[in-house]
């Protein structure tokens, strides 16, 4: 994915992330599926790269939402490229003159996983009651 928008420095791509994050968690509260999606963006100054795991929503959907962040572009890929594609869109911020700055690349990146449930291990067991083991003493 592609996210085409106008140059912004970096007080500006910080406020972007931020509109972004928050464009999802509203969209999270409305509808539940949009918990399964994620968005893993790099920036290079006028461009976002990166990839956009669907889950549950349509590719409309998504645009619908993130068109007024710019104009998105969208192409499929195979999962066995997933790892070429992160490589091209981190390697894309190389041309960024980058002055010295804490965590590499992470100021300009956006990562918002999916939601993922927790699952217990434990079985549930009904209105069996479990004795204690005893302890020497």
């Amino acid at each position: 994915m592609t996210i085409e928008r106008l140059n912004c420095g970096r007080g500006e791509f910080q406020h972007w992330r931020k509109s972004i994050h928050n464009l999802l968690a509203y969209r999270r509260d409305q509808c539940r599926w949009w918990q399964s999606f994620g968005l893993w963006l790099w920036s290079n100054g006028n461009r976002l790269n990166g990839l956009v795991e669907f889950g549950s929503i349509t590719n409309e959907e998504f645009v619908a939402a993130f068109q007024r962040h710019g104009m998105v572009g969208l192409r499929p890929i195979e999962i066995t490229d997933v790892r070429v594609e992160v490589y091209k869109a981190v390697w894309s911020i190389a041309l960024v003159e980058m002055e010295a700055q804490k965590g590499r690349y992470q100021p300009l990146k956006i990562a918002i996983e999916p939601v993922t449930v927790a699952v217990s291990t434990m079985p549930i067991v009904g209105n069996i009651m479990i004795e204690p083991q005893p302890v020497v003493l």
